[in-house]
């Protein structure tokens, strides 16, 4: 693609009137503070990009990490973290990231025991809170529930169920228990995670479905493979050939053009990477992307003079400019 001389000029220019601290990226998940999700994935997914990334974004912002892995993976999960970036020698030695498998944690005296699972599980969000950490990140990757003979209902109700998790009538860390979802305090961060490839269709909802309670609520459940090529596709490109272009689009003004960049949003997002949004504070794009909590909006505005940040991922710029 030709160079566009002009449009990169504005943007060094913009790059220079923007204060560094404004630059910085936000969460690289659309996982906000005390929300609990649970994550579907398949060997085709890469699934420990994502975790890394949620994991290390923990351990550079000043949280406790907790990472529970399936058995079988136990001699490469660690390796997995360091081609991501990961020290996890210095970071297990510091205390800062706790990693155990499935069978450590939920069967150390060779069958499931709720019990110990719960009390050791928030004496840790206990402890973590005393020592002064920011947050408690915990991912719990339970795969194909093998660690319990397929029995995932056993898990589901003994375990994740447990009122002194989810309550607010019964625990300190949950402060609404909503349609949506439990709420916790913003303290905690969890990621639940399924490995779903050998399952059926309708045991997977039978499967989100207890997890919700009796109730399939989508937006409480994430899958792995939602949307990692929706933009490129289109296109005629896969994800990897799509990073480092530049990209022209021309559109129509009455077209739904803001679902284009929304599936480019989109697999932004599901392939873990940073995304930054200029536009204005009354465009249709911003419209339909602001309930993204992973995207940094820059959006112009006639109310301001200088640069100032009004949300952790939204700074207005001046509509007018001497650049």
């Amino acid at each position: 693609m030709p160079k566009l001389p002009i449009i990169n000029s504005l943007r060094q220019k913009w790059k220079r009137s923007i204060p560094s601290n404004l630059l910085k990226a936000g969460p690289v998940l659309n996982l906000r503070e005390g929300e609990a999700i649970v994550l579907t994935y398949t060997s085709a997914a890469d699934k420990m990009k994502m975790f890394s990334a949620f994991i290390r974004e923990g351990l550079e912002n000043g949280d406790l990490v907790g990472y529970t892995y399936p058995d079988e993976e136990s001699e490469t999960v660690r390796d997995k973290l360091r081609e991501h970036g990961i020290d996890v020698e210095k970071y297990e030695k510091d205390g800062v990231l706790y990693m155990t498998s499935l069978t450590e944690y939920f069967m150390s005296n060779g069958k499931l025991d709720p019990e110990k699972a719960v009390t050791t599980g928030l004496n840790w969000w206990a402890e973590a809170k005393r020592k002064g950490y920011n947050h408690v990140r915990d991912i719990e990757d339970v795969g194909d529930f093998s660690f319990v003979n397929g029995q995932w209902q056993k898990y589901v109700t003994e375990c994740w169920l447990d009122p002194r998790w989810e309550d607010p009538t019964v625990s300190e860390w949950v402060e609404v228990n909503e349609p949506v979802g439990v709420v916790y305090t913003p303290f905690i961060m969890e990621i639940t995670a399924i490995n779903v490839e050998r399952m059926t269709e309708t045991q997977v909802t039978e499967i989100l479905k207890a997890f919700g309670r009796g109730t399939l609520v989508p937006a409480r459940f994430i899958d792995l493979l939602e949307d990692t090529g929706l933009f490129s596709k289109s296109i005629g490109l896969d994800h990897e050939r799509l990073l480092g272009r530049r990209i022209l689009l021309e559109f129509d003004p009455v077209s739904d053009y803001e679902k284009v960049v929304d599936s480019l949003a989109k697999e932004n997002m599901a392939n873990v990477e940073p995304l930054f949004v200029f536009t204005s504070n009354t465009s249709p794009i911003y419209k339909y992307l602001a309930k993204q909590s992973t995207i940094k909006f820059f959006l112009t505005s006639i109310s301001t003079s200088i640069p100032k940040s009004t949300a952790e991922n939204k700074v207005l710029l001046p509509a007018k400019t001497h650049l």
